[in-house]
């Protein structure tokens, strides 16, 4: 289960399931220097659905969107 409460609010295993079941890949993006929701979290919780892709942006924090948006949608082009 998630450590971070954020990560428990928006991320069930049973959603996920749900979503991975009816073949909807999924790709979750996240900074390396995000405070609110570690990367580290992230990846140690979706490491339970292996075709779930996480993707670390080194450098950049929680709103990777904001920071560097050319690096995000890079991440989102090559998923």
């Amino acid at each position: 289960s998630p450590n971070s409460p954020q990560l428990k609010q928006i991320a069930s295993a049973d959603l996920i399931q749900k979503v991975l079941d009816k073949g909807v890949p999924i790709q979750v993006i996240t900074g390396e220097k995000d405070k609110v929701i570690g990367y580290r979290q992230v990846e140690n919780f979706f490491a339970q659905f292996p075709s779930v892709r996480v993707t670390r942006l080194p450098g950049l924090g929680h709103d990777p969107f904001e920071e560097d948006p050319q690096a995000f949608c890079s991440a989102i082009a090559l998923y």
